[in-house]
């Protein structure tokens, strides 16, 4: 069966945020059955997975880090896909 969702969610601490509020649940979500979790480091990395994501026909939890809101990086090309993704494809 084939369910395409991607669900986006924050994640971590910031500064001013409550215990409760800057947890990172993604060991727990990590152990669900045909759930896939994804998070990134750089923009580039954000910019490809969240590509791969919408591609894939499972469904994706797509983590942002409260602490990369506010990251720049360069502008990959148009078409570019995280390598992660393309090679459990």
């Amino acid at each position: 069966m084939s369910i395409p969702i991607v669900i986006r969610a924050p994640m971590g601490h910031l500064q001013g945020g409550g215990a409760h509020h800057s947890g990172c649940l993604y060991p727990w979500f990590m152990h669900i059955p045909g759930l896939k979790v994804v998070t990134y480091s750089t923009p580039t990395d954000g910019y490809g997975l969240m590509r791969s994501a919408l591609r894939d026909p499972k469904p994706v939890l797509f983590l942002d880090h409260k602490g990369l809101f506010n990251c720049k990086g360069q502008s990959p090309v148009p078409d570019y896909l995280c390598c992660s993704a393309r090679r459990e494809s």
